[in-house]
């Protein structure tokens, strides 16, 4: 299993981010998603630009670690069970753009960016893709994929916009 990325962020360009996911939670309105996504990836082009090795890795560990957790979210909707992303022991919704200011002052440990987060943020990205293509189509486009050629759940999304 990929460890996920190693190093260090850049953390402004993932403040930006993560406070999109924080938006993108709350929204219902299928144009307004639409635009979020699309910001989303405008972000996520910025950041691969800024350091292309963590952030393919950060993808990747999202895609694989992401989709368990939003399996386990379906699973847990399905019994009547509240479980999200960012839910914690002793939170439920806790918000993504805090996770910056939280780490930045010592109060989340250097392994929790490459560690946790990708769990969280690629769940949300899975939820994000239901709520673009209720038909699931990006589930298919993701198990489309290759060894030669991975796909992310940021493929998913750009693909998921490109066609709905």
């Amino acid at each position: 299993m990929d460890p996920g990325p190693l190093g260090q962020p850049d953390l402004a360009l993932l403040e930006e981010e993560l406070v999109l996911f924080d938006e993108i939670r709350a929204e219902t309105s299928p144009s307004r998603l639409r635009d979020l996504a699309h910001g989303l990836l405008a972000i996520e082009k910025r950041r691969l630009a800024a350091d292309p090795e963590y952030v393919a890795a950060e993808r990747w560990k999202a895609t694989v670690e992401g989709t368990i957790t939003y399996v386990g979210i379906k699973a847990s909707e399905a019994v009547g069970y509240d479980f999200g992303p960012m839910y914690f022991d002793n939170t439920a919704h806790a918000p993504f753009s805090e996770i910056v200011p939280f780490y930045q002052s010592g109060q989340l440990d250097e392994g929790f960016l490459a560690g946790r987060m990708p769990y969280e943020t690629g769940a949300q990205l899975a939820l994000l893709l239901d709520a673009l293509d209720p038909a699931q189509n990006w589930q298919y486009y993701l198990n489309g994929q290759s060894p030669n050629e991975k796909r992310t759940l940021i493929d998913a999304l750009e693909h998921t916009l490109q066609v709905h």
